[in-house]
């Protein structure tokens, strides 16, 4: 098999170029791609999400999430508080700054996603995503058989 046909690959690859263009592109708001998604995680959630639930969503390790949201806290977008009911995690919520934000997550996300978007046609967007999540579901349900 060539490096080129191989999909671990090309998404691999994907995924690496968008991330470094949307941390370039997110650094006007001093943010990165993974600390926009954790945010949006946090907004999504209604501010009642631990980072457990955080690293769930997100596909994430939780010792990753625990990084995010430490650059996150001391760029004073979130804290943590003592979660009601389990003394060993914590309860995310936005700041004051990360509130004001909030509309800047959403405009400079769907900005992105339109630049990137724009490079196929509709169908074909549509097409890529549908086969994505089937790629997904599918290796999440069933695992990968090698034979």
């Amino acid at each position: 098999m060539k490096l080129n046909d191989c999909i671990y690959f090309l998404t691999t690859r994907l995924s690496r170029e968008l991330k470094k263009q949307f941390d370039e592109y997110l650094s006007e708001i001093d943010l990165t791609a993974s600390g926009w998604c954790v945010l949006l995680c946090v907004i999504e959630n209604n501010e009642r999400i631990t980072q457990r639930e955080i690293a769930d969503i997100l596909c994430l390790e939780t010792p990753t999430v625990t990084r995010i949201l430490d650059n996150l806290q001391k760029n004073g977008f979130v804290e943590r508080i003592p979660h009601p009911d389990d003394r060993r995690c914590f309860i995310i919520k936005l700041t004051k700054k990360g509130k004001d934000i909030k509309e800047k997550l959403y405009s400079y996300g769907e900005c992105f996603m339109k630049g990137v978007s724009s490079l196929l046609s509709k169908d074909e967007l549509d097409k890529f995503k549908e086969n994505l999540n089937n790629i997904y579901n599918n290796i999440k349900s069933k695992g990968i058989v090698c034979s």
